[in-house]
């Protein structure tokens, strides 16, 4: 059986390997950390407001009100024979000028059979996010890619926007923005109507450098988001989210185009790569249930999407969130797991 197993993950690497689109070093980056983001079905970019906005859309940082801490781990077998360990710590505060934000991601790959690392990577980030009026916030993020287990770095950047509180009234409940839990705490996210995000992620002219003049494009990424805040009362939240994303990145034999010509000439082998939706359902600002749902538009990626769940516990300044997922890929009677865990303080 163990031999069918690593039959299937030497077939799936082989996959990736006649169509290498970025670099298979730095994929973790497209397995972004957070809870709310996965079991909302990895949409975020337009209503995301913690720590995820590291790798969603930095200009959700400029939601927190003073500051903010917090730290997921996501735990994902593939096959059983193998597992991704990412933990993620970060923060924000508040200044007048805006928000700063910090952050290290780290991703350890394990063969469970021997027990080896098979590799270790890391990044570290550095955010900047500003609301700029009612309805228009941007943020920015500098990010440092490191291999730790070899020969592997890279610089890349992060640009986000959010337009928000647009049509305000089609939000049914309180008129007012902030409406006040019974923990006498506002939310720190509270638009009203619709909210439009975009972001460009992993973006910028480095590559990841190998050594011996080998190298590979990063997994630069656009995201479009829509946030409909449905319901907003003292004791009833909801908030619908659906994303569209993009991996932009092309490769021609053993050439790649530039970061910016890939803007363009990635649309020409495909469209979108993945559509996300979900619902965050909020009773009296201390218990959220989430509901999301993922789909793949690409073949070999397929089988990755479905429906997702979680839960949040806790008053909007100190919560727990766990996030539990099946993906029933290749072998049915054995599929990859992922489980997530967060805890975030915030004020």
């Amino acid at each position: 059986m163990k031999f069918i197993k690593l039959f299937c993950l030497l077939a799936l690497i082989t996959q990736f390997e006649f169509k290498p689109v970025y670099s298979q070093v730095f994929e973790y980056l497209v397995l972004r950390p957070g809870i709310e983001s996965a079991a909302m079905g990895g949409a975020q970019t337009a209503i995301v407001n913690d720590y995820q906005s590291f790798y969603y859309n930095p200009a959700g940082l400029s939601r927190i009100n003073l500051f903010l801490i917090g730290y997921s781990k996501i735990h994902y077998e593939v096959f059983g024979i193998a597992e991704n360990e990412l933990p993620f710590g970060g923060g924000a505060i508040y200044l007048r000028i805006g928000v700063l934000g910090f952050g290290i991601y780290h991703s350890t790959i394990k063969n469970l059979i021997t027990s080896d690392d098979l590799i270790k990577q890391r990044s570290y980030q550095l955010s900047f996010a500003r609301r700029v009026s009612d309805h228009f916030r941007f943020g920015l993020t500098l990010k440092y890619l490191k291999k730790v287990s070899g020969p592997g770095s890279a610089y890349t950047g992060d640009i986000g926007m959010i337009f928000e509180n647009i049509l305000s009234q089609l939000t049914f409940g309180m008129a007012n923005p902030k409406p006040i839990s019974f923990t006498g705490k506002f939310k720190k996210s509270d638009f009203r109507g619709l909210a439009f995000g975009v972001s460009l992620l992993n973006t910028g002219p480095d590559k990841v450098e190998y050594g011996g003049g080998s190298s590979d494009p990063l997994p630069q990424m656009l995201n479009l988001g829509l946030g409909y805040k449905a319901l907003a009362s003292d004791f009833l939240n909801a908030t619908l989210a659906i994303d569209l994303n993009k991996v932009l990145t092309r490769r021609r034999g053993d050439k790649d185009d530039n970061f910016f010509k890939a803007w363009f000439t990635s649309w020409g082998e495909d469209g979108w790569d993945s559509f996300h939706t979900g619902i965050d359902v909020n009773f009296y600002y201390f218990l959220s249930l989430y509901f999301g749902y993922e789909y793949h538009f690409n073949v070999l990626n397929e089988t990755k999407g479905g429906t997702s769940t979680g839960f949040a516990i806790g008053p909007d300044y100190a919560r727990l969130e766990v996030y539990y997922r099946v993906y029933p890929i290749l072998l049915p009677d054995n599929p990859d797991r992922e489980w997530r865990v967060g805890v975030s303080v915030s004020y």
